[in-house]
This record gives structure tokens, C-alpha cells and sequence, in this order.
């Protein structure tokens, strides 16, 4: 399962340099942010829809494999790294929302053990990482469209 993400290191690296970042400097908690449910409730939804639109260019790509667009990323070699893109992101973004689910489920907002400090660094390492997955790939299409002739 996690075969995509192995892939491309950039992405474990993220992962892991921001969740050391998080959970030895910062050290979040849920008794350190203001409106945690709320917080917690909208990182649900943009993950939520973050799957939903990576499965939706996932699923749009047998159809446009006849535009010149297609074309342009075959030349560049990128239609198949968009695709373990895609995947990676679903996968990241899946993570996400399950640790979210996780940590409105098993802890209250004055939570301030570690446990919750481990899951708060997970959760917003993923998100972190997941968002930008979401822009490479924005950007690999982008110059795909400005090399079109």
C-alpha cells in the first residue's frame, strides 16, 4: 500500500523532516489551539475533498489520453509520474483524514499528553505534505499546457 509513496523520497522526506520539526520544537497539542474541533473538523473536509478531487483526476485519465495535452506529458515522459502522483496524494490525504478522524475520536481539547502530540505532528505532517503533492502536480500539468505548440 504505502509502494507509492516509496517511490518518490521527496515525500517521505517532507513527512519526516516536518513531523521532527513539529514534535520536538513546536510541540502541538490539542490544548494549545484555539477552536481545536473546528480546526480538527475543517482539516476532515479539505482532506475529504482533496481525495475526492485526486479520485476524479484519476479517474478523467483514460479519458483525455487522445488531447494534446496527453500528448505533450507523453513526450515529457510525465503522464505516468502524474498518475503515482495522484496515487500518492490519495494515499496521503486518506492518512489524513483517518488521523483526523483518530484524534477528534480519542482526545478532548485540553488533551496535552504525547500521544496527542504524536498524532497532531502525523496529522499535520501528512497535511503538509499532501498539499504540496496536490501543487506538483498542478505544476507538471501547468508546463505540460505551456509547451503545447
Amino acid at each position: 500500500m504505502f509502494k507509492f509513496l516509496l517511490y518518490n523520497k521527496k515525500i517521505i522526506m517532507y513527512i519526516f523532516i516536518t513531523f521532527l520539526i513539529l514534535f520536538f520544537f513546536i510541540k502541538l497539542s490539542p490544548k494549545d489551539i484555539n477552536n481545536f474541533t473546528n480546526l480538527m473538523s475543517g482539516i476532515l473536509t479539505l482532506s475529504s475533498i482533496a481525495v475526492a478531487f485526486s479520485f476524479s483526476c484519476f479517474s478523467l485519465i483514460p479519458t483525455v489520453a487522445d488531447t494534446k495535452i496527453w500528448e505533450q506529458l507523453k513526450k515529457r515522459n510525465t503522464d505516468v509520474k502524474i498518475a503515482k502522483r495522484l496515487l500518492s496524494t490519495i494515499l496521503i490525504f486518506l492518512v489524513t483524514v483517518i488521523l483526523s478522524i483518530l484524534i477528534l475520536v480519542l482526545f478532548i481539547k485540553d488533551s496535552n499528553s504525547l500521544i496527542s502530540v504524536v498524532f497532531i505532528s502525523l496529522l499535520f505532517s501528512f497535511l503538509f505534505s499532501g498539499i504540496l503533492e496536490l501543487f506538483s502536480i498542478v505544476r507538471v500539468i501547468i508546463l505540460a499546457v505551456e509547451t503545447r505548440d
